[in-house]
């Protein structure tokens, strides 16, 4: 049997250090897998209350405490959770084959989101950012940008200038990128409107 979901050494040492930060009583980190698209995972991690909700399984890892709801749990299968530094700064990686809703038939897509999950995403989950593949359709990746990307200042200038020419360099079969995000919506911006800065 595959083993359950995991958070490296380098994890669970980041984590510790941020909810020591945080000291708003007791907490956990709450992973998610959820469905997004047709053939696509959106893996979210927040801090939250340590209080497990009824379909919750607790996980502890050391002094961290993770909450996963089943369904994420048994997407998450395989998957463990890693804190890598980079140039851009640290960032979170999930690493592992986690099961896609209904799996992924388009190589393309498959293409993007592997560039997003390995070169893009680890960079922008330091500052609390994060975007995800929706589809690729008539030569363009339709995309969402969350967390501290919805609503940033630069989220524009970081999608044109970096993301979107990193993916058409890479993925030639994509020669345009759609952002599809409400950042009116955006709750926690890196950079609100009016700053400057990356997201």
């Amino acid at each position: 049997m595959t083993a359950s979901f995991q958070l490296d050494p380098s994890a669970i040492a980041h984590v510790e250090r941020l909810m020591r930060d945080a000291g708003d009583g007791p907490i956990a980190l709450r992973v998610t897998a959820a469905a997004h698209g047709p053939a696509a995972l959106r893996n979210d991690l927040a801090f939250v209350p340590l209080e497990a909700a009824d379909d919750d399984v607790r996980l502890d890892f050391g002094p961290v405490p993770v909450l996963v709801d089943a369904r994420s749990l048994v997407r998450l299968r395989g998957v463990t959770l890693r804190y890598e530094e980079h140039r851009m700064g640290g960032g979170f990686r999930f690493d592992g084959e986690a099961a896609a809703p209904d799996g992924d038939g388009d190589p393309v897509a498959a293409r993007v989101r592997a560039l997003l999950d390995d070169e893009v995403n680890p960079g922008l989950s330091g500052h609390g950012g994060r975007v995800t593949l929706v589809e690729v359709r008539d030569g363009a990746a339709f995309v969402v940008m969350e967390g501290g990307c919805q609503g940033c200042g630069q989220a524009r200038a970081t999608l044109d200038e970096g993301i979107a020419r990193h993916i058409t360099e890479r993925v030639p079969e994509v020669s345009r990128v759609v952002d599809l995000t409400d950042h009116q919506a955006g709750t926690s911006p890196y950079f609100p409107q009016a700053s400057h800065g990356e997201p």
